[in-house]
């Protein structure tokens, strides 16, 4: 099964609640906005390789690989 992964496999670590105005569209007085809850989750694999990803570019800002030596320095 190449190139996915299990739901299972994924760890929760917390979630954070979001709001923001939409200021840059809208100016200061906006009332539109975002107002949401994201989660940050984690999953272990043996290789960055064995795992091509494609986030979505509007809800997706960063992705980071990490060795399991440098996430607990």
């Amino acid at each position: 099964m190449h190139g996915k992964v299990p739901v299972e496999g994924f760890k929760f670590l917390t979630r954070l609640h979001y709001w923001a105005a939409h200021t840059v569209t809208h100016g200061s007085e906006s009332p539109w906005g975002e107002h949401e809850i994201d989660y940050v989750l984690f999953f272990t694999m043996e290789s960055k390789d064995k795992l091509t990803i494609k986030p979505h570019p509007d809800e997706v800002d960063d992705v980071c690989w990490v060795t399991k030596q440098k996430l607990l320095a």
